[in-house]
Order: C-alpha cells, then structure tokens, then sequence
C-alpha cells in the first residue's frame, strides 16, 4: 500500500534497486492543450509491478501520451487462479492514485474486448467537453504481450494494416505503441507502419526489465512505493 504525503502534482519517480542511485524519471510541465492524447494500457495486473508504471510514464515522457489509462481485464475465464477482479482492480487504484495526474484506472476493458472497451472509454467524453477530433486514443504494448503477434499475423495473412489495428484493437486507435528490447521480425515489420510507433526500452531500466507479476505472486521480489510532495519513490527488494 503506497504511503501519500501531500497532493502536489507529481513531477519524479525514483526507482532503488540494488544501487545506490535511483533510476530516476522527470514528467514534463504540463501545458493546455487543445489536442489530447491518451494512452490506453490493458493487463491482467496481477500484481501490477514498476515495469508497467515505466512503460506508461515513457509514453508520457517522450511525448506520445498526455496520460494514460490503465485497463484491467477479468481473468477469470483464461485465468482462473488468478486474483479476484475486485481485489486486483483495488490494489491498481490504489497505487495510481499516487501518480495523479498522469495515471488512472477504468473498468471499461473487464469482459470486453478491446474494440468495445476502447468504444466505451471513448464515448466517456462528452462533446460538450472535447471535440471527438482533439481526442486521440493510444495503445500501449510490449513484446511480452499477445497483440502484437495478433497484429502481426493479420499482417502476414494479407490484412492490411489498419484493418488489422482495427480487428485487434480498436479503429479509434491513432498510434499503436509498441516497446521492446530487441529487435525481432515483429519490430521490423511494425517499422514500416506510420500508424505504429516502436520504441526501444532505454537503457536505464535494464536493471529492471526482468521484472514481471509472477517473481511478485511467488513472493521472489516485492516493491513498495512513496509519495512525498511531487515526488513517488519505488523500493524493489529480493526476497
């Protein structure tokens, strides 16, 4: 459970692991917009782990998104011993609330798929508010997800791109998002795509890319975090 202290909008992140210094993230200022882009990232966040709240902070940082909105899925039906859906989406509201305003939570991609769940969040914002077209969703993946390779098969089976985003994803989708590590004949291909943005995972979270929910279920690794003021401090830790 995260420890808050003040309600400063936050400007820092601070990852410890096994080193003295921290992996250290800076949010930009944030300016008006009349043109807002909002990151969706679904998963199961069983639990959510720092690479995931790294994944959504780069997008921000480097410009693609203006926030993101984090979408858990119900798996009860492809992972049946997986924690409730309840308790899972808690704990993700929970932590987010730490990392207002760039970071917060819907509900909206439990049973749907992603073309109904992106319809849904996308019909959450009134005209009377935005204009549909000063609005632009974006997905966010890695290589460690599945729809990629879905995106990817479409492709090779002769589906042209946007009809596989489409099909995969959502038609409302401005850019797929797609970190890796290394390059692979997914990434190569992806290249060729204006409507798919690839980014190599940088360099300073290499200490933690191994990362993943299951080390943290098993109880091998666990994490922690901090807010202070305008600044979250994340403290990993081997069990």
């Amino acid at each position: 459970m995260p420890n808050v202290i003040g309600h400063a909008e936050l400007k820092k992140i601070n990852i410890y692991f096994g080193a003295e210094r921290p992996i250290t993230v800076n949010f930009p200022q944030r300016n008006a917009k009349k043109n807002i882009k909002i990151g969706l990232m679904a998963g199961y966040f069983d639990p959510i782990h720092p690479m995931h709240l790294m994944l959504a902070a780069e997008s921000i940082i480097r410009g693609v998104n203006d926030k993101v909105i984090f979408l858990p899925v119900d798996a009860s039906t492809r992972k049946p011993n997986a924690s409730p859906f309840g308790q899972r989406y808690s704990s993700l509201e929970n932590i987010l609330g730490s990392f207002t305003p760039w970071f917060q939570i819907s509900d909206q991609k439990r049973n749907r798929k992603n073309p109904d769940a992106v319809a849904a969040i996308r019909a959450g914002y009134p005209a009377d508010l935005f204009y549909p077209s000063k609005i632009k969703f974006n997905w966010i993946a890695s290589s460690a997800g599945k729809s990629g390779l879905e995106i990817f098969k479409l492709i090779n089976s002769g589906h042209t791109i946007q009809e596989a985003l489409s099909s995969v994803i959502s038609p409302y989708i401005s850019k797929y998002i797609f970190f890796h590590s290394q390059p692979n004949e997914i990434v190569d291909a992806f290249r060729e795509y204006p409507q798919i943005r690839t980014i190599v995972i940088p360099d300073k979270y290499r200490p933690i890319e191994f990362i993943h929910s299951t080390l943290i279920r098993r109880g091998q690794l666990n994490w922690s975090l901090k807010k202070t003021g305008d600044q979250v401090d994340i403290i990993i830790k081997h069990n």
